[in-house]
């Protein structure tokens, strides 16, 4: 980020957000630790186990508040100018790049599993929009970044695309849903694998669209007075912790075909999540604005990429060297991803984010001269 765009953001950073943001990335972990099998006793309780069972509905989560994030950030940018535009496109590229790459040569080093065939499709971030590569060199955990890179491509058209319809916003964000749920219905219509809906860089683009339409609606009504928002922030919360597991785990779409696709419940998801995101970015004062500025969070936050990363790493760690099936277990696999998050970030990730900023500023200023 250039200098007015980083106080920018530091001076209308929203903490509230942070704390949707360490939720989601915790989900997420328990979902792939129940998944895997490393969270054994989570099958002994029908609570924690439908909670956490339903875990991989919480991307949606993800990509909108990407989506939302990277709007408030970014509308005010002028992206019909060339250097504009190639500031973004670098300082994104060098955010999220140099440890994706990390990532892989870890990974293939942990499994010993390399494949030159598959190799270029991760090197050009494109791996997501092949499904069945899914279980190959890494790629499951490594999916959202495929989406999180073609979102970055499309960006500064989204954003006119965005401006154009802002008038129109909520026609706009209702024709997004629609087509949702479309998609779904021709993946439930003729039975396609799940993979190919729910990691598809496309279908997936969507959701961070419906996030970005969220800011744009927020930035219009930032000033205007809201009440008992942290309370219907708390609403939201429960309804997304607690009713919509109980929606998956119980089969509520059971009269489609692959009932259990996680892409189906998108249906209740987006909503919840939109307005959840909105209320939670009008929040200045109270409970989340507080908990979202607590330092713990604030580094959570921080190294919540990496902490995406890791996960795969202290599963497998923990399956393979530790085989606790106590209630503990849940703990123990929750800090090995931390540990491991916080390497990858303070050893990898912002050493070569600031190498590269730094090279890309010196060669700005060379142009200059």
């Amino acid at each position: 980020m250039d200098k007015k765009l980083e106080n920018n953001s530091k001076s209308n950073h929203i903490y509230s957000l942070d704390v949707l943001r360490v939720i989601l990335c915790l989900m997420v972990l328990f979902f792939h630790a129940v998944g895997h099998k490393a969270w054994i006793v989570a099958k002994t309780s029908i609570f924690w186990h439908r909670e956490f069972s339903a875990g991989a509905l919480y991307m949606d989560g993800f990509f909108m508040l990407s989506g939302f994030v990277l709007y408030f950030l970014y509308s005010i940018k002028d992206f019909s100018n060339i250097s504009i535009l190639k500031d973004f496109y670098v300082k994104r590229f060098i955010r999220i790049y140099p440890i994706y790459i990390v990532h892989t040569i870890i990974w293939c080093i942990f499994y010993h599993k390399f494949n030159l065939i598959i190799l270029p499709s991760i090197l050009l971030g494109i791996s997501a929009f092949y499904p069945p590569l899914f279980n190959k060199m890494g790629i499951g955990g490594t999916w959202f970044i495929s989406v999180i890179l073609f979102a970055y491509l499309l960006f500064p058209i989204l954003v006119y695309l965005i401006k154009f319809f802002e008038k129109h916003i909520y026609k706009f964000l209702t024709f997004l849903y629609l087509l949702i749920i479309y998609t779904n219905i021709i993946g439930a219509n003729w039975h396609i694998n799940k993979f190919a809906i729910y990691i598809n860089p496309v279908y997936r683009v969507l959701t961070f669209i419906v996030g970005m339409c969220i800011a744009s609606i927020f930035i219009k009504n930032k000033e205007q007075e809201s009440r008992f928002l942290n309370t219907k922030s708390c609403i939201l919360f429960a309804l997304l912790l607690i009713i919509v597991p109980v929606l998956y785990k119980n089969n509520f779409f059971n009269h489609v075909p692959f009932g259990k696709n996680w892409t189906y419940y998108s249906c209740v998801t987006i909503p919840l999540f939109g307005l959840l995101i909105y209320h939670l970015s009008k929040i200045k004062n109270g409970l989340f604005n507080v908990i979202g500025k607590n330092c713990v969070i604030q580094h959570f936050a921080k190294v919540s990429l990496c902490f995406y990363l890791a996960q795969s790493y202290s599963i497998t760690v923990f399956k393979n060297y530790i085989k606790c099936s106590n209630s503990l277990s849940i703990f123990i696999i929750f800090i090995l991803t931390y540990l491991f998050a916080c390497i990858l970030h303070y050893a990898f990730e912002k050493p070569a984010t600031k190498y590269f900023t730094t090279i890309y500023n010196q060669y700005k200023q060379k142009l200059n001269q």
